[in-house]
């Protein structure tokens, strides 16, 4: 049986896209770029709407069919990467396409999702079996992720990684054998942090040692979203984004919107976020395909794990990791596989159970 796609998850990527927008514009007056960041986000945003109607168009089935074709061409472009790094020096996480650019890692994190979904599926009670379940697919994942963790992105590895082990788990894989792949994925983690030095300064500052400024953008952080109170500076009105707060724009936007539109805001973008968790668990739970149970799952997963990290770094709960806050973030390839994805969601909302 056909329905319509989900009105309720549409409407929630629709607010929160326009809040995005609004907020673009926000962190960008007072320093001569509010109508660029306005600019740049509208473009981007109009190249992620089209891939959301794309993505619905096309359909889950053949998205996830593809999973494993694009597992390839995603891990090259990672490995390109690398040669750009090794090129330029320091970090290079993205491709400059003219004025527009691509983060490889993003694209990366969608196309896992698909693939483990698929796997999920084609596996069946298998995947409580450690060597013919849960270690092919830790195989198969742990290349991309260990070239992301080479960029060198912590964050986006570990983020990565837990949405990827949340489905493992809902997929009926065992918790030793996830606890094991985890144990490694921690131990890479602290190896890249304590012995290669990467994000060392953030890890030490949130424990209240090291460099003072990573610390510093977390304290300025907190101001902020204090000292908007219940309803807010105003719109626009903010203070922080313009000399004390960094990449007001995309690391702690929830930040400004707590400065300008005040815990009322902030409570706001919370329930938002809640709503399409709510949603996109509804949907899995409802659709009768297995595979489309995983997809909903995962893109589910994708949107929410983002979300709660963006937030627990803006109110001091996790140290600073850079990570996007979906759809309300300052554009780029974040914005549009968030919303490519969601529209593979919709397209999963319209079919019955």
């Amino acid at each position: 049986m056909r329905r319509g796609p989900d009105r309720v998850l549409l409407a929630v990527v629709v607010i929160l896209a326009a809040l995005g927008v609004v907020m673009a514009y926000s962190t960008g007056i007072g320093r001569d770029r509010g109508s660029a960041l306005l600019r740049g986000h509208l473009i981007k945003g109009l190249v992620g709407a089209v891939g959301m109607g794309a993505a619905y168009k096309v359909g889950y089935r053949r998205w996830s069919a593809w999973a494993k074709r694009l597992l390839l061409p995603v891990t090259l472009s990672l490995m390109g990467l690398l040669v750009l790094r090794a090129v330029h020096g320091g970090v290079w996480r993205w491709y400059r396409l003219g004025p527009f650019s691509l983060q490889p890692s993003e694209v990366t994190k969608l196309v896992l999702v698909l693939y483990i979904a698929d796997f999920l599926d084609r596996k069946g009670e298998r995947v409580r079996e450690f060597q013919r379940g849960v270690l092919p697919a830790s195989i198969a994942c742990g290349v991309p992720l260990v070239l992301i963790l080479l960029e060198p992105d912590l964050s986006t590895t570990a983020a990565v990684g837990a949405i990827l082990g949340g489905m493992l788990f809902v997929g009926g894989g065992r918790i030793r054998h996830l606890a094991v792949v985890g144990l490694v994925v921690a131990a890479a983690l602290g190896i890249a942090v304590f012995g290669l030095g990467y994000g060392r300064e953030r890890v030490l500052a949130y424990v209240g040692k090291g460099d003072e400024d990573p610390k510093y953008q977390m304290e300025q952080s907190l101001v902020a979203l204090g000292s908007g109170g219940v309803l807010g500076r105003g719109l626009g009105k903010g203070v922080q984004k313009h000399w004390f707060l960094p990449e007001s724009h995309t690391d702690f936007v929830f930040s400004v919107v707590g400065e300008e539109l005040g815990l009322l805001g902030t409570l706001g973008v919370l329930g938002l976020f809640v709503l399409y968790g709510w949603r996109g668990a509804a949907i899995a739970r409802r659709v009768g395909e297995v595979r489309a149970f995983f997809v909903a799952v995962g893109i589910t997963l994708m949107v929410e794990v983002y979300a709660l990290c963006n937030i627990a770094v803006a109110t001091g709960m996790l140290p600073t990791t850079g990570l996007p806050l979906p759809f309300v973030s300052y554009g780029g390839t974040s914005l549009v596989v968030s919303l490519a994805g969601t529209g593979i969601l919709l397209d999963i909302s319209r079919r019955g159970g």
